[in-house]
């Protein structure tokens, strides 16, 4: 999913992700995005969202950890969290959550993105 430029947007969606599947989302750049979602995760998935260079991103998660009472940027195989977190990720800066094997996630997103008007030289 790519907003090209002089973009604004509000946008609320669900991501119900199966078994074998790839979700990637990418905010390229000049965008400033504020994201809340809940996340349930549960087995056989992958999640992985990126928010590359010259990104501005306010996001609001809320960890329920089940199992193992156990917290990492990468929740492991076996795992049931609802998340909220607050991200402020300046430019130059790299983002990466990876929820590796055995994950099902229900996503509830909202979106409001800015297009940036700088002329970069």
């Amino acid at each position: 999913m790519i907003f090209d430029e002089k973009i604004n947007a509000e946008f609320t969606f669900i991501f119900k992700i199966a078994s074998n599947q790839y979700f990637r989302m990418i905010f390229d750049e000049k965008i400033n995005a504020e994201l809340t979602f809940i996340l349930k995760i549960a087995s056989n998935q992958y999640f992985r969202m990126i928010f590359d260079e010259k990104i501005n991103a306010e996001l609001t998660f809320i960890f329920k950890i089940g199992s193992n009472q156990y917290f990492r940027m990468i929740f492991d195989e076996k795992i049931n969290a609802e998340l909220t977190f607050i991200f402020k990720i300046a430019s130059n800066q790299y983002f990466r959550m990876i929820f590796d094997e055995k994950i099902n996630a229900e996503l509830t997103f909202k979106f409001k993105i800015e297009y940036r008007n700088n002329i970069i030289e």
